[in-house]
């Protein structure tokens, strides 16, 4: 084997080595995002939902989180606190949920991999996080009022769950809500594989709670729930 012919081989090696490291590192999601020019380029909005530990309220994670996207050229859409926990184990139950958009997924990469972002994570170590991303926008914001927000880990090639979303809506208008939000999402950590939001809008929490009781909406939520291998649903207040 000549020399240049093994230099070239090593390069590759290298380059192998790198993009493995780089895919450990942030995640097949992030990565993906980072290559595609396209998706690069276009919006790309972050779904952040936290908990801390022991039921404590309050943190700087999550100002001191908007700041560093503000940064980076995002701005904070919507954040909510949660009410109520419908459906879902205890871990699912997220205290608190910000919803960022960036002009640009490059833009989203550029705070992900940022040392600011990284010294932000590693002062606050006991905080549960999980980061969703999607290049879908929502419909409208909630900016007062209530919401119900569904996450799913849908099956691929669902029947039953494309047959109940598109049945779930129905009976919103008697209780003032509406549909704001239907995505596919990319779980940026790559830890719990959820891939589908729902969000519905409410004037207030009471009504949010009745359609969730409504007959029709169980009936339509089970529907769903067959093409779902996990499911979960929070009531959230607009903060």
């Amino acid at each position: 084997m000549n020399r240049s012919l093994s230099l070239f081989l090593v390069f590759l090696l290298v380059l192998v080595l790198l993009g493995g490291i780089g895919t450990w590192y942030l995640g097949p999601a992030v990565v993906s995002l980072a290559v595609d020019e396209d998706r690069r380029d276009s919006p790309f909005y972050l779904l952040h939902l936290t908990a801390i530990p022991g039921g404590a309220e309050s943190s700087p994670f999550r100002s001191e989180l908007t700041e560093l996207v503000t940064a980076d050229g995002g701005q904070l859409l919507w954040r909510a606190a949660t009410i109520q926990l419908l459906e879902g184990r205890v871990q699912d139950e997220w205290q608190n949920l910000q919803l960022f958009e960036f002009a640009r997924g490059g833009d989203f990469v550029q705070m992900l991999t940022s040392t600011g972002y990284r010294q932000l994570r590693a002062a606050h170590p006991l905080l549960l996080r999980l980061a969703l991303g999607t290049s879908e926008a929502p419909d409208g914001i909630v900016s007062s009022g209530a919401a119900v927000l569904s996450l799913f880990r849908v099956d691929e090639d669902s029947a039953e769950f494309a047959r109940g979303a598109r049945e779930l809506a129905s009976n919103l208008e008697q209780f003032e809500g509406s549909l704001i939000w239907e995505a596919p999402l990319v779980d940026l950590d790559g830890d719990v594989g959820w891939n589908r939001v729902m969000v519905f809008e409410f004037p207030r929490v009471d009504a949010a709670q009745r359609w969730v009781r409504d007959p029709t909406t169980m009936t339509q939520r089970a529907l769903i729930k067959r093409g779902t291998s996990g499911m979960v649903t929070l009531i959230v207040q607009s903060s």
